[in-house]
């Protein structure tokens, strides 16, 4: 999924050309401005090699002139709220901008980094979970499970006292910077804040008719505090986030309107058939033809779909790219004020991601270089600039990811429902039947079914539950409705439970396990690097890896069945450890 945390503009060889008039660059004040004033994210410098004579990148300021030049060999993420991050050979590290450019004492070595906001930043060392980290580099807090869910990744930032986080069972949710759970993780969709609020979806399910449940995507607006203030009809989908007390929806039949987060629902044009940017003043639109126009702020067309694209600027100011490819500064009815010829592309930086601002303005791209220039399309500072990037942030995917697995615990939420005849709920010998919800048809024919699914501290647990015969009978009732009934003959034969974990870490499990197995009234049988074999008075254990090292496999049988099928089950374990050892020469376990 990709989000709107990042905006990159690749910069190449470019040249300034054309009818760009040369302004002297700005006053160098001693004291560096913060742009406090700009909102609480904002750019402040970016990085820069500013001519084909300097090998090393350095930080620009937004008047174009640069505050340290040829200082860092590979490329640093942008300045945000002070501060920025920076690949170096041992990892990510951390640094402060002011009053120069130093590394913040105890982040170096990292694997991943956020950005600064409300004076956290998301930061993961190798093995470890998200921590955040204040401007000192202390760490705040470290996000831990919730509710045995351990959290995988998070957004690269707060917004609105929010910052997005994901579980490893799939679901989205938000903590305050107290730590505290705005959102609680049953979203399907990162929720995304503006103005406090967020739409998210989740999955429901709905009673269509006695036998038959469907699920369907519900869409909802919430606030920070994680209250639902609206829920969207069916079929009708939100589209983006919300400006100025309004959001883009969509109804089944593709028509989009504007909904106000008090409930009001303006109809946009017929012709409408997407929504770029929009403010209260003004909304960028495109036709079935992808041709940009403008509309005002009550929905009236201001400018008609002739233009490549617009980008909202400052004071009514908007950056055009017109049908020859040619960018301009028009005003609100498209008429040209500055004409930006001899560029491939032209960048408004003003906004530069999701709730992020900077005093930058326009970059204009040509065949030797980037340069910085002003809406009334003055050059600024010293360009062209051979390098010029606009990266936030140094992940790859938007989000931050961490590599934590604790073995122990997920060797726990494997084991620990292990009784001394069975798993959980199921035990050897009991009806099969009794273990399914509502039968249906897809029971009649089926000699196995899944009876538990859970994901805990980082190990996905599905158990599944086999017989020797179908598990469910069907009769024809007086009405000719299909009845369907467990059979009392299609008994448990043996169990599987499948843990989905971090690639190679069998061994890992198998070691925590042993100790919980003892508890439970199993002995050690049989333990090899391929394999692990206990036994309590009533059912045998064998652990294996699964066929591709992601996992481990749990099979609980009787004694008389592993006689039998206990031998097939380890030699497949002993083949798929010595094929993957023979694909990378390492050892797999």
């Amino acid at each position: 999924m990709k989000v709107l945390f990042r905006m990159f503009v690749a910069m190449a060889s470019l040249s300034v050309l054309g009818a760009c008039s040369v302004g002297s660059p700005g006053a160098v004040s001693p004291v560096e401005c913060t742009y406090d004033s700009l909102g609480p994210i904002v750019v402040t410098y970016l990085p820069a090699i500013e001519s084909d004579s300097v090998r090393n990148w350095g930080l620009v300021r937004p008047d174009g002139t640069m505050f340290v030049s040829d200082r860092f060999e590979s490329s640093p993420s942008a300045v945000v709220n002070g501060f920025f991050s920076l690949r170096e050979a041992d990892g990510i590290s951390v640094w402060r901008s002011l009053p120069t450019p130093a590394p913040v004492e105890g982040l170096r070595g990292l694997i991943a980094t956020g950005i600064m906001s409300d004076g956290l930043m998301p930061v993961v060392r190798k093995g470890k979970r998200i921590e955040l980290i204040d401007g000192d580099g202390t760490v705040r807090m470290e996000l831990t499970s919730i509710d045995g869910r351990e959290i995988v990744r998070s957004a690269p930032y707060f917004v609105d006292g929010v910052l997005a986080v994901y579980t490893q069972d799939g679901f989205w949710g938000g903590i305050t910077r107290n730590g505290e759970m705005a959102l609680e993780p049953v979203y399907d969709s990162m929720p995304l804040f503006s103005e406090n609020i967020a739409a998210v979806c989740r999955t429901v399910e709905e009673q269509v008719d006695s036998l038959t449940i469907r699920k369907r995507k519900q869409y909802y607006l919430v606030n920070t505090s994680g209250k639902v203030i609206f829920t969207f009809p069916r079929d009708v989908l939100p589209k983006g986030t919300v400006r100025d007390g309004r959001i883009v929806i969509e109804t089944a039949g593709g028509h989009l309107a504007m909904l106000g987060v008090s409930g009001r629902i303006s109809d946009l044009p017929p012709k409408v058939k997407s929504v770029g940017e929009f403010n209260r003043d003004y909304v960028v639109w495109s036709d079935r033809s992808s041709q940009v126009g403008l509309l005002d702020g009550s929905l009236y067309e201001l400018v008609g779909p002739r233009f490549r694209s617009i980008t909202l600027a400052d004071s009514n100011r908007l950056l055009v790219k017109g049908g020859d490819g040619r960018y301009a500064v028009t005003d609100s009815v498209g008429q040209a004020k500055v004409k930006l010829s001899g560029f491939d592309r032209v960048s408004y930086l003003g906004s530069m991601g999701h709730g992020i601002v900077s005093p930058f303005r326009l970059v204009g791209e040509g065949y030797a270089g980037a340069v910085m220039l002003n809406l009334r399309g003055h050059r600024l500072g010293i360009g062209p600039f051979r390098l010029l990037s606009t990266s936030l942030s140094l992940l790859d995917d938007d989000c931050v990811h961490s590599d934590y697995f604790n073995s122990q615990a997920a060797a726990h939420a494997l084991v620990a429902p292990l009784t001394s005849e069975g798993w959980g709920c199921a035990s050897i010998g009991m009806v099969i039947g009794q273990l399914a919800g509502k039968l249906d048809e897809s029971n009649a024919g089926e000699p196995r079914v899944c009876f538990a699914r859970d994901s805990l501290y980082g190990c996905t647990v599905e158990a599944v539950a086999f017989s020797d015969r179908r598990m469910a009978l069907d009769s024809i009732a007086g009405d000719s409705l299909r009845v369907f009934y467990p059979d009392s003959a299609a008994r448990v034969k043996s169990l599987r439970v499948d843990g989905l974990v971090p690639p190679r870490k069998f061994s890992d499990i198998v070691r925590h396990a042993a100790p919980e197995l003892v508890e439970r009234g199993y002995r050690a049988e049989k333990l090899r690097d391929e394999y692990a074999v206990y036994a309590s008075a009533s059912a045998i254990v064998i652990l294996v890896p699964d066929s591709e090292l992601r996992g481990v496999c749990l099979y609980v049988m009787d004694r008389s069945l592993y006689e039998s099928e206990g031998p097939r089950i380890i030699a497949e374990a002993e083949r798929t450890c010595r094929r993957m050892s023979g694909s990378d020469k390492k050892s797999v376990l």
